[in-house]
């Protein structure tokens, strides 16, 4: 606001357009050159002041208006944060329901094979694959073997003991079954 002249918006009898003092927030009727606001105290001040002190309160105004929209940008980040938050308990909690039914479901299959131990199915393998697959190689080479296991006994997680179960009321192992090695 380096100009001293104000643009009354109408005149000051009446019509005229209130404004906010961009310094001190007041409602005031005259507006600078610089587009912006001033009450006549503020005014009054500016021009008393030294340069020195005139840019002081410029870059002080300046620091105020950087850290109210530094603010601003925090406060949208936090909601956007608390957002996703929100968002992923519900995944998480629609994951674990998903997967509570799918357990269950699992342990109340019927088989429609009978549960004597002559009427099981044999099989010729029975183990835990250990797949890598990366979807950037050609068709052929995106699905790569890493470990066959046994089927005795998961070493991690212990899941998949209802998988077992399973195996073992529906299917029997062959006379010669294949061995992983030969795999």
């Amino acid at each position: 606001r380096s100009c001293r002249a104000f643009a009354v918006d109408a005149s000051c009898s009446g019509g005229a357009m209130p404004g906010r003092c961009s310094d001190c927030g007041v409602v005031c009727l005259e507006r600078a050159d610089d587009g912006k606001y001033y009450c006549d105290h503020c005014w009054r001040q500016w021009l008393a002041a030294s340069e020195q002190e005139k840019s002081t309160w410029e870059s002080r105004k300046r620091h105020e208006q950087e850290s109210k929209s530094r603010e601003l940008r925090e406060a949208q980040a936090r909601e956007k944060e608390a957002s996703l938050r929100r968002e992923n308990e519900v995944k998480e909690k629609a994951y674990w329901s998903a997967r509570s039914i799918a357990e269950s479901s699992i342990k109340e299959v019927v088989t429609t094979q009978a549960l004597d131990p002559d009427a099981r199915v044999p099989v010729v393998f029975w183990g835990i694959c250990d797949v890598k697959y990366d979807p950037r190689l050609e068709k052929r080479d995106r699905v790569k073997v890493l470990e066959l296991g046994d089927g005795r006994a998961s070493r991690f997680s212990h899941h998949g003991a209802v998988i077992k179960q399973r195996f073992e009321s529906t299917y029997c192992m062959d006379q010669q079954p294949l061995r992983r090695g030969v795999l």
